[in-house]
């Protein structure tokens, strides 16, 4: 659906791979109320934070001056990690006949 709204200055040889914390409440000892389906406790070592919430992950095709398309977006509870999100969701995105766009994203995750 998002592909039939992909503007023309759209690379689609270079893709951004991003994710971001969505907290719904925040402690090591605490328990979350809000959207419990799919939110669980996690840990950002980068904000050094016990948090409890989901993730939002995107990967998204370059675009020179402006914010990248998005190709894929997907909500994980807290506790999934990045890489392990992303191999998981590889079949969503788009492959062309030669296959190559899949074959860059897996080296790019699975050579780490």
């Amino acid at each position: 659906m998002i592909q039939s709204f992909k503007p023309k200055n759209c690379d689609s040889l270079i893709s951004i791979v991003d994710s971001m914390l969505i907290v719904t409440c925040k402690g090591k000892n605490r328990k979350g109320k809000v959207v419990t389906e799919i939110t669980s406790k996690g840990y950002c070592s980068t904000k050094k934070m016990y948090y409890y919430g989901m993730k939002l992950h995107m990967v998204g095709q370059r675009r020179e001056g402006t914010i990248p398309f998005p190709e894929m977006i997907v909500l994980t509870p807290a506790s999934d990690k990045d890489p392990t999100v992303f191999r998981k969701r590889m079949r969503a995105i788009p492959v062309r006949k030669d296959r190559t766009r899949r074959q860059d994203l897996q080296r790019l995750f699975f050579l780490q």
